[in-house]
């Protein structure tokens, strides 16, 4: 009989009644006005670069949201029309010779041979990784190889959710540095490449916004710096010794919810932006991990 999983994913990421909400705001922000004293429409019409239009059912975005938290060709159309849309190309091996090649600014250019991947967006492959290697601790919470596997899963969720964080302002510090806008001491400090996150985020934001800062007091600082130190703790090893608990990392997983989630979309609203990637809305409503078993915690079940 398999053992039992310590740790559950809830089955959806939003309820239904917020899902409606985030599908009538965004059809607002694409230009579609929906009643809601009157019955959801069927199917609603979606206009894609060129000219290209797709008829949906609206029962099948409501779906996607209240399992997501996102509705991919919603929130991907207002992101596109806010900025350019970002690429990803993959290849199997090809013929000798055969190269990618993306031209991300006038003097950086990235190539790949034969078999590979090429995005201009990690941002959103870090978050995609932050959600997938939640979902493997959950799954690997079943105690197999003394949890070793879920330890792994859970170790790779950190890592993947302070990348995500540091992509985000390397990546509008790159483009920032691209332009002219910036005096000298701006441009220096946003090329820093020893730069802290905190630094970062406390330093580079203000000068990537025009003088708005992040709050270091708001829940959502309060749960980064939780992931950063848990996840500093297994990268930076001054002891011979980890330490793993399933009822800290069941309580971990639901920080990226408002610790990198909630913290880039802190961000985007900084720098003025409406629209963030479908990604961080995803990870910003995560599916809420609880305990399915109090032994988990230590504590006496009689």
């Amino acid at each position: 009989m398999p053992t039992p999983r310590l740790i559950a994913l809830a089955d959806r990421s939003v309820p239904r009644e917020q899902a409606v909400e985030i599908f009538v705001a965004a059809m607002s922000d694409l230009g579609t006005t929906v009643d809601r004293a009157q019955a959801l429409p069927q199917a609603v019409t979606l206009t894609y670069a060129k000219g290209r239009r797709e008829r949906v059912e609206v029962e099948e975005l409501l779906a996607e949201i209240e399992r997501t938290g996102a509705a991919q060709r919603l929130h991907g159309l207002l992101r596109a029309a806010e900025r350019s849309a970002p690429m990803a190309i993959s290849t199997n091996i090809g013929a000798p010779g055969f190269k990618i090649s993306v031209q991300t600014s006038p003097s950086t250019k990235v190539e790949v041979s034969g078999a590979g991947y090429v995005t201009t967006d990690v941002v959103a492959d870090a978050l995609e990784d932050t959600l997938y290697y939640r979902e493997q601790v959950a799954t690997l919470s079943d105690g197999v190889d003394v949890f070793r596997p879920c330890f792994r899963a859970f170790k790779a969720y950190l890592s993947s959710s302070i990348t995500a964080i540091d992509a985000t302002v390397n990546g509008h510090a790159f483009y920032s540095r691209q332009g002219s806008s910036l005096s000298e001491s701006e441009r220096k400090q946003l090329s820093r490449r020893n730069a802290s996150l905190f630094d970062k985020l406390t330093k580079w934001i203000p000068i990537l916004s025009g003088g708005r800062n992040l709050s270091t007091s708001a829940a959502y600082w309060y749960d980064y710096d939780e992931i950063r130190k848990a996840r500093n703790a297994f990268t930076h090893v001054n002891s011979p010794t980890y330490r793993f608990a399933i009822a800290e990392a069941a309580q971990m997983l639901n920080l990226c919810r408002q610790g990198v989630g909630g913290l880039l979309l802190a961000v985007d609203e900084c720098l003025g932006g409406k629209h963030p990637s479908p990604w961080v809305f995803r990870v910003a409503r995560a599916p809420l991990a609880s305990l399915t078993d109090s032994r988990a915690t230590g504590a006496d079940a009689g």
